[in-house]
């Protein structure tokens, strides 16, 4: 069924269908089908159809998808939800299907499988899931999968990192200064003189520190002498002031000691531009203790200062 170019159509179940169910008692029937691919992909790759009737009162829904992405088989029951029960089965790369199925009969097992205040669904189930590289597996066995207890025995409401099992966490395995430089950072107003730490760090997994685990990531740490002035977002009544970076971290993606000068400057015409009306943005004389000139007016404990990240 392609629709004819529209997304979704719906209607009266008529014709032989509809005659069948009316000698069975059945009134009201309803259909409704819906593409939920991208523009002219056909409905049967990705879609949904529900059949529904007023007496008696029942709905039978169905959601696919050819590919999926999801990996999971689960049954869930839901008290006082659009669909009183629910069954989900799915392999990645292949095939995923859900049904869902309301009905008086069908509200009546999910509220006596639901019982209490809290717990409005229960599921038995199995999910597999990808995370950045990480993946991991969720299980229910007849629990809420969208509260948690702390007396629920982990049988019952869990996961499991299957990479952690065999190779042993993931976390940074060495980290090391490979040079600290003394730089000054150019700004429109003067020099602000300041120390670059280039670092190398290292991460893997515990029981394989190798390939393909491991990765090594190398950055820099900028810590001005004085605070490098920018003006204050202005969004509340405490941010109003001018304001200050007080340190730096370049992130994954710098490895040398004029690329993250580079970085730093960067970073406060950046911040500059956006809060203060453009790069000719000139801090007050001596506010953290630079004046316009490169010189020094003083101190900087005024408090105003706070640390920034990398890109603000």
């Amino acid at each position: 069924m392609r629709l004819r170019g529209r997304d979704s159509a719906s209607g009266d179940v008529g014709g032989k269908l509809g005659r069948v169910l009316e000698r069975l008692g059945v009134k009201g029937a309803w259909w409704f089908v819906q593409r939920l691919g991208r523009n002219g992909e056909h409905v049967l790759r990705h879609g949904r159809a529900h059949v529904r009737a007023d007496v008696p009162r029942f709905e039978l829904g169905a959601e696919w998808s050819f590919p999926t992405r999801h990996c999971l088989l689960f049954v869930r029951f839901e008290s006082g939800g659009d669909a009183a029960i629910t069954v989900g089965a799915a392999l990645p790369w292949l095939v995923g299907v859900w049904l869902h199925f309301d009905s008086r009969l069908a509200e009546r097992l999910a509220t006596r499988l639901c019982p209490g205040e809290h717990q409005w669904s229960t599921e038995l189930g199995i999910r597999a899931y990808t995370s950045e590289g990480d993946p991991f597996v969720s299980w229910n066995v007849f629990t809420c999968p969208d509260s948690w207890e702390s007396t629920r025995p982990r049988w019952r409401d869990g996961t499991a990192h299957p990479l952690d099992w065999l190779f042993g966490k993931d976390g940074s395995l060495q980290e090391e200064t490979t040079a600290t430089v003394r730089v000054e950072i150019p700004l429109p107003e003067g020099k602000y003189p300041a120390t670059v730490e280039l670092r190398r760090r290292v991460f893997g997994r515990e029981r394989w520190p190798r390939w393909p685990f491991l990765r090594v990531i190398r950055s820099a740490n900028v810590k001005p002498d004085e605070p490098l002035p920018v003006p204050g977002k202005g969004t509340c009544s405490w941010n109003l002031d001018e304001d200050a970076i007080h340190e730096l971290y370049t992130g994954g993606n710098v490895d040398t000691v004029a690329g993250a000068v580079s970085h730093v400057v960067g970073s406060v015409l950046r911040s500059r531009e956006r809060y203060g009306g453009g790069v000719d943005w000139r801090p007050e004389r001596g506010r953290y203790g630079t004046a316009p000139d490169g010189g020094n007016d003083g101190g900087n404990d005024d408090g105003h200062g706070q640390c920034h990240a990398a890109g603000v």
